[in-house]
């Protein structure tokens, strides 16, 4: 579908701050599940910083990921001659 219809470049900032705020939930949720790896990487939870640091840098890694997803699906359609919605 988005390759018929384009790729909206303004929705990025968005699903950044929809994906924040699922990280978020799932920290919320009782500490038992470890979901999205809210607590630290595995079962266990992180034991070298402090859980709010955690969350913190899991937020940024998933931000800056997302956010170089973005610019080559734009280099991708630019190359290919594709529509991109401004």
């Amino acid at each position: 579908m988005v390759w018929r219809l384009g790729y909206d470049s303004r929705a990025w900032p968005v699903w950044i701050l929809a994906g924040w705020g699922v990280l978020l939930l799932a920290y919320l949720t009782p500490g038992d599940r470890n979901v999205n790896f809210v607590y630290g990487y595995g079962a266990d939870a992180e034991q070298l910083l402090p859980p709010l640091i955690w969350l913190a840098l899991v937020m940024a890694v998933v931000a800056v990921a997302w956010a170089l997803t973005h610019w080559v699906v734009l280099f991708t359609w630019r190359k290919f001659n594709r529509p991109i919605v401004p």
